[in-house]
């Protein structure tokens, strides 16, 4: 066995025994508490606090699990070096419009107003002297690091991904189920080819967009670089993939599909947003155009 430091990591789908018992007990969850609470908080407009109390509890949410897993000591890197936590009640600091979405509606989103807030050097998270030099280039004419905060942003994408490729796939699975028990003409839908053909490149489109977020994550974990814009690669496809395949659902299930007492109609509405946050699908694509080109792509 090669125990070399630079020895390269062989690429494997196989999460691992470690990463497989944590996605069963994430998706227990999900299962047994989220999904059946998911439509009354959609309707109310409101964040789920006693849900995310329920994870709280079994440690599924909580600084220590989100420390173990994307902060990493000590790797916080560019990541941390501008971020700081403002504690509540912190003068100038308040609330603003709180916004009425068209999908992720159990989030709360609103404006957060900073109003000449100083927060002491305790509130850094992370690399104070790396901070301290960049502000020093700044006021110097030279770069801020911007092409490090790509870089971040690059690696974090793989992870909105994966949500993407959740609610294809939970559309893909309900749309399959439904089409399987709903008869029309005494049969089910499903032995139609129209609806068994859908399904068909629904299933397809979902598994190459997962493949390529594992791709990517795969690349993070082990540190690899994203030469080829993997990250945004697998965020476009992914964004784009949830959009189409929850609006293919909700043909599937005709006008079922359209009301809000089946969730598609929800899942297609909270798809749209992973083609607009974390860089929109124009922005992957100038990214992915650059990579491919070499060029300087506007």
């Amino acid at each position: 066995m090669n125990t070399a430091p630079d020895a390269p990591v062989p690429f494997s789908l196989d999460p691992g025994p470690d990463l497989r018992e944590m996605q069963d007990w994430v998706h227990g969850f999900a299962a047994n508490v989220i999904r059946p609470a998911a439509a009354e908080w959609d309707e109310r407009e409101e964040t789920p606090w006693p849900i995310l109390e329920e994870a709280a509890k079994i440690g599924l949410y909580s600084l220590e699990f989100f420390g173990e897993q994307w902060l990493g000591p000590p790797a916080l890197r560019s990541r941390g070096q501008a971020s700081f936590v403002v504690p509540p009640g912190t003068p100038g600091l308040s609330q603003g419009q709180k916004f009425r979405k068209h999908g992720i509606r159990a989030s709360h989103t609103a404006e957060v107003v900073l109003d000449a807030v100083r927060v002491p050097g305790r509130c850094l998270i992370g690399g104070k002297d790396r901070l301290d030099e960049r502000l020093a280039r700044v006021r110097e004419g030279g770069s801020s690091g911007e092409q490090a905060a790509m870089r971040t942003f690059e690696r974090s994408r793989p992870s909105v991904a994966a949500m993407a490729v959740g609610i294809g796939r939970a559309a893909v699975e309900y749309a399959t189920e439904y089409a399987r028990n709903r008869e029309q003409f005494g049969r089910p839908i499903g032995q139609n080819q129209a609806i068994a053909f859908m399904l068909a490149d629904m299933q397809a489109s979902v598994d190459a967009a997962r493949l390529l977020t594992w791709r990517a994550a795969w690349m993070a974990r082990n540190g690899k670089s994203f030469e080829h814009a993997e990250g945004s690669m697998c965020k476009l496809v992914a964004g784009e993939t949830a959009v189409r395949v929850t609006d293919q659902a909700m043909q599937i299930l005709g006008g079922n599909g359209y009301t809000r007492e089946f969730p598609v109609e929800r899942w297609h509405r909270d798809a749209k947003i992973f083609t607009i946050f974390e860089g929109t699908s124009e922005i992957q694509r100038m990214i992915i155009g650059r990579a491919v080109t070499g060029l300087d792509v506007r």
